[in-house]
């Protein structure tokens, strides 16, 4: 068989190519966002107290859940 990389990982994962593009999208923007507030946090540690790392858990809780429980 032919190696089709833009479908062998989602079809590994049991999505389909868009169904995993979606995810991989939609966790990376949650990432980022906890990042910035990092960021602004790191200057300001009076805002986003716990938000950015509250954020970072249930992207990394859902990771989880998503794997089995294997990370």
């Amino acid at each position: 068989l032919v190696a089709q990389p833009w479908i062998n990982h989602p079809h590994a994962t049991g999505e389909t190519y868009w169904q995993h593009l979606l995810y991989a999208l939609w966790t990376s923007l949650k990432v980022t966002l906890a990042g910035l507030m990092l960021i602004v946090h790191a200057f300001f540690p009076f805002l986003f107290v716990t938000t950015g790392s509250k954020i970072l858990c249930k992207v990394v809780d859902k990771i989880r859940i998503r794997n089995g429980g294997r990370e």
